[in-house]
């Protein structure tokens, strides 16, 4: 029986508006980093453009003329700032990038609200048993933890306020709270000289 984990979706912003958009590029500068020169805070800002441009009801020439421009940003935050967020993942509220370099979030991942997530962190996606087209993308609930170097891959749930903890691969479903750790690190007894001339 499947076990019923639960997964906080992001909490929506007003994406109508441009004052909707101020705000909730505000909300993520509160919690990555005051200065606009911040890595976090570009990034999400870049995002959230993103997201603001993508709207239904968004006039075309804005659409379009936006678009160039975030494009432009995006190519620079990937390649100087080390942030490939894709434009259909959904980033909840006071998401806290505490370090730069090496993220990548996949399409149609979603992160849920108060996430730490640290560098080198991938959200990818994962071909299905043929190879072919790529399963969907992982949902993450609210005030998840996720450590620096850790894999999460595939259409998983991780549950609201679990740990993943340093380099750990995660490939199934993750209870609410629960950790996740990688396998730990051995001290293996290195031989001496006189160990050596011993043999």
């Amino acid at each position: 029986m499947e076990q019923d984990i639960v997964v906080s979706p992001p909490s929506a912003w007003d994406a109508r508006t441009l004052r909707g958009l101020l705000d909730i590029c505000g909300e993520d500068r509160a919690v990555n980093g005051r200065s606009p020169f911040h890595p976090a805070s570009q990034a999400l800002i870049v995002h959230r453009l993103g997201e603001w441009l993508a709207h239904p009801g968004r006039n075309r020439l804005v659409a379009r003329v936006g678009g160039f421009v975030q494009h432009a940003a995006a190519a620079y935050v990937r390649n100087y700032i080390g942030y490939e967020i894709s434009p259909g993942a959904k980033i909840g509220r006071r998401v806290h990038f505490a370090h730069q370099h090496g993220i990548v979030i996949a399409p149609e991942t979603e992160i849920g609200d108060d996430a730490l997530i640290l560098h080198e962190v991938t959200v990818g996606l994962r071909m299905d048993a043929q190879g072919g087209t790529p399963e969907a993308g992982a949902r993450i609930g609210a005030r998840v933890r996720i450590g620096t170097g850790a894999r999460i891959l595939g259409a998983v749930r991780i549950g609201d306020g679990a740990n993943i903890g340093p380099n750990a691969v995660v490939m199934t479903d993750v209870p609410e709270n629960a950790s996740v750790i990688a396998a730990p690190s051995r001290v293996l007894r290195l031989r001496s000289a006189d160990d050596r001339d011993a043999s």
